[in-house]
């Protein structure tokens, strides 16, 4: 059931054009100088282009999420998707550092970076005894 459910979560990623209008702004933003952590500032929280990384950013929370919890397959997801994860994190890092300088926040996008340590380790992610119970 796990790969079904990611199947159809890549599918629609794929097609949710308020997600591709922010994958678009984010790229652009990394690229240009000075990238991305000038948009973790306080001034910036409303701003279209902080909150275009910010939806970015949380769609691979929520992945990591729904991996740990079985709910999406990683191998599935890792084969599609991991090249594109591990570019995205690159470009992102100057932001996930500065934000939680800001907002005091450690955990902010801690299953994203999570998420990115099983794909560098080519290791599936641990899951607590209660969700292999299910799976």
């Amino acid at each position: 059931m796990p790969s079904v459910v990611t199947i159809e979560f890549i599918a629609r990623s794929e097609a949710d054009g308020d997600l591709i209008k922010a994958r678009r702004l984010f790229i652009r933003l990394a690229k240009a100088p000075p990238g991305l952590a000038v948009w973790a500032a306080d001034d910036t929280e409303r701003t279209e282009e902080t909150q275009a990384i910010a939806l970015v950013l949380n769609e691979f929370e929520l992945i990591s999420i729904g991996i740990q919890g079985g709910i999406i397959d990683f191998e599935l997801y890792e084969r599609w998707q991991r090249q594109g994860t591990l570019a995205y994190r690159r470009n992102a890092l100057p932001f996930i550092t500065a934000l939680p300088d800001r907002t005091g926040n450690e955990t902010l996008f801690h299953d994203f970076e999570e998420m990115v340590g099983w794909m560098k380790e080519e290791k599936l992610p641990r899951r607590s005894w209660k969700e292999r119970r299910w799976w």
